[in-house]
């Protein structure tokens, strides 16, 4: 198994954010997805285990956490003896994540007989595509499980976007852009039913921005030049002196095939209370 090419890899290792997003926005996804202390969640790319922790501590519920960089694994399972969220304490009642490398082309493989309520990643479909880890996801998701990934893509069509902002992603990215409505189309031809998608403020991006920015000026400060380190320069320069025209972040949530109440539900601006699904039953 190889991990796909991450090329923020060097830059990221120093940070407790990786991307757009934050402690708020996991917690309002939580919220959204309505999990529960039964909820099986299943995380790809679980990068610094940040997210699958902070989902397993406030729920309560069991997060598998994956990747498929060894590194990552044991950069996560040190996260999870430090917050005692290991199965040694499952007994306290604080959550459980259990920390297993697996490849997100092809999770059947390594999950044949379970179900997740909730399949979260982050990342992973950028680097990846949508029609190469959505097969692969609806065959471990629950029938009445969702799906929610982060995405980049463009706030305006491609031939609006300037050269200079257009040529930095498509140079950084393994797989193409898309616009939010673009993303939604996709979905179907990945095998899911209809989506819903919400952009992150500009509060996510600083979440993620700012820590990256002092990374790298102390980098830079240290005498040291690489592609990478210059390819993070650059799109934190674009970032801020091209306000109109920003790359843009969201989460897209989305089910099996056919009509789904969660998503018909955000589709029609009813956004559940927080709490609404909490007495449910495990699906």
């Amino acid at each position: 198994m190889t991990a796909p090419y991450d090329p923020r890899r060097p830059l990221h290792e120093a940070l407790e954010v990786r991307g757009p997003g934050g402690e708020a926005v996991v917690r309002e996804l939580v919220r959204t997805l309505g999990l529960h202390r039964r909820s099986r969640v299943l995380e790809l790319g679980c990068g610094s285990g940040r997210t699958a922790c902070q989902i397993a501590r406030e729920v309560r519920c069991e997060v598998v956490a994956t990747d498929l960089d060894p590194d990552c694994l044991e950069v996560t399972l040190a996260r999870v003896l430090r917050e005692k969220l290991s199965a040694r304490f499952a007994s306290q009642g604080n959550g459980l994540v259990r920390v297993r490398q697996a490849d997100a082309r092809s999770l059947f493989a390594f999950f044949p007989h379970t179900r997740f309520d909730a399949v979260i990643a982050e990342n992973v479909v950028g680097l990846l595509g949508i029609e190469v880890v959505g097969p692969s996801v609806l065959a471990v998701l629950d029938d009445d499980g969702y799906f929610a990934y982060s995405v980049v893509g463009w706030r305006n069509p491609p031939d609006e976007i300037p050269e200079p902002i257009r040529t930095h992603w498509e140079r950084l990215y393994p797989v193409p852009l898309y616009t939010l409505q673009e993303n939604l189309e996709r979905l179907s031809a990945a095998g899911f039913g209809r989506g819903f998608a919400y952009e992150l403020d500009r509060e996510a991006w600083e979440a993620y921005y700012g820590p990256l920015r002092e990374r790298v000026q102390q980098l830079l400060s240290a005498g040291i030049r690489t592609s990478e380190l210059e390819q993070a320069r650059r799109e934190l320069e674009l970032w801020y002196e091209h306000d109109a025209h920003r790359h843009i972040a969201a989460w897209v949530l989305v089910g099996q095939p056919g009509e789904n109440e969660l998503v018909s539900s955000l589709l029609a601006a009813e956004i559940p209370e927080p709490g609404a699904l909490e007495e449910d039953e495990p699906r």
